[in-house]
């Protein structure tokens, strides 16, 4: 006689189905925990002037936004960017509501890059074309302020620096948003 219970119709037994169920309700409960972490986190952060310019003062940030106009001046390059840009926001996509709302808004940002270096997006200013790929940069790197192997507050920096640029170029991304509806 066996001594598993039964099994399942697939021929799977029921202790391994029951087993597998529970580890995934635990892996659902520790990403909802880290999520609502995160957002806890960034919120602290937002209202901690000194902390938010500890980030943005930082070497790191620096050195990414110095490294965009090498970046931003090839094609290539700018494209290699873009592709690891939304293969990282997908790698976090399960962390919470307001990583989710940086996530599109990132994702509208390197659409808007990709669209210019592929001129057909062409009236934005230079500027905000390395503060952008800048961002991207910074979010893509493995060593920043604060290393992302580190759980939830890995993308704290990155969630800082994101809404920091995003604040500098809100219009133009409003304008690259109703010029990408006119496109369809």
């Amino acid at each position: 006689m066996s001594k598993y219970n039964g099994t399942g119709s697939n021929g799977t037994p029921t202790h391994v189905v029951g087993n597998a169920r529970k580890r995934i309700a635990e892996v659902t409960g520790m990403v909802t925990g880290k999520a609502n972490e995160l957002k806890d986190f960034i919120t602290e952060v937002a209202k901690d002037e000194e902390k938010r310019e500890k980030i943005l003062n930082s070497p790191f940030v620096s050195q990414a936004m110095n490294t965009a106009a090498t970046v931003a001046t090839s094609r290539n390059r700018t494209l290699r960017l873009i592709h690891r840009t939304y293969r990282k926001l997908s790698e976090k996509s399960h962390y919470s509501e307001l990583w989710s709302n940086i996530s599109e808004s990132t994702k509208v940002m390197a659409r808007m890059v990709r669209s210019y270096v592929s001129g057909k997006y062409t009236h934005v200013p230079w500027q905000v074309i390395l503060k952008a790929t800048g961002a991207m940069i910074y979010l893509v790197w493995i060593i920043d302020f604060i290393p992302d192997f580190i759980p939830v507050a890995g993308l704290l920096d990155d969630a800082v620096v994101l809404l920091w640029v995003f604040s500098l170029i809100s219009e133009e991304l409003e304008r690259f948003r109703i010029w990408e509806r006119t496109q369809d």
